[in-house]
Order: C-alpha cells, then sequence, then structure tokens
C-alpha cells in the first residue's frame, strides 16, 4: 500500500480523538438557540495515540517483508517522533521475546538492509 494511503489509515485507526480550540461556530448555534451549554464546546481532531507501540514480526516466513518493515519505521518514527512512539520487534514468532527497536539499532555491530536510504538498523543476517 503507498505510503499517501498507508499512513493516515494508520492514523484512523490507531490515532486516538482529543480536543482543541474553542468551538466557536457550535457555541453560537447554542447561543442563538437560546440554549446554554453545559460545558464550553471543544473542536475534536485526531492524533496519533501518545503511547502508541508497534510490534514488527521478523520472524523467517515474514523475512521478505523486512525492508517494507523497515520503511514503514521509519516513517514512523519521522511522522510521529521517537519519544511518543515504541517500536519493538520479535525475531521468533509470537512466542519470542520482544527486542526494543530504537535501543537495538544504536548498537555498533547493527546495519540496516541495503537500498534503504535511512533506514533503521537492524542485526545484519547471516546465511
Amino acid at each position: 500500500m503507498p505510503t499517501a494511503r498507508l499512513l493516515p489509515a494508520l492514523r484512523r485507526e490507531l490515532g486516538s480523538e482529543c480536543e482543541g480550540a474553542l468551538d466557536v461556530d457550535r457555541l453560537a448555534r447554542c447561543v442563538a438557540d437560546h440554549r446554554l451549554p453545559h460545558r464550553l464546546p471543544r473542536r475534536l481532531h485526531r492524533r496519533w495515540h501518545p503511547e502508541l507501540v508497534v510490534l514488527f514480526d521478523f520472524s523467517e516466513d515474514l523475512w521478505p517483508y523486512r525492508q517494507d518493515m523497515h520503511r514503514l519505521a521509519d516513517r514512523l518514527s519521522l511522522q510521529i517522533g521517537e519519544p511518543a512512539l515504541s517500536l519493538r520487534y520479535i525475531e521468533h514468532g509470537p512466542c519470542g521475546l520482544w527486542i526494543d527497536w530504537q535501543l537495538r539499532q544504536k548498537l555498533p555491530n547493527y546495519e540496516a538492509p541495503r537500498g534503504i536510504p535511512g533506514a533503521c538498523r537492524l542485526p545484519a543476517r547471516r546465511c
């Protein structure tokens, strides 16, 4: 799926609604209808969830998709920002250990997959 469609779809599904600025139009309609709101109406907008956790599965069965997962992790990091995003991965299926992506990519013996500029670094696969 192209990024132009993927990131908005993920934001819609993984996001949360929060209140923003005062909704002056809705407040004016209430006053014009001679109704006083119980609380001031606010505009709602969607944002990324403040504690978003994304889990990638790097088991052998899914290894062909690793570059796609690297690209997605890189785009999510740029879009959301590292403090609000927790990226984790597993290597041995759902029963395997969860590993912190951001922590592991800082180790010197890890490298990015070839052909992905700026991709997050993960363990180099040895055949």
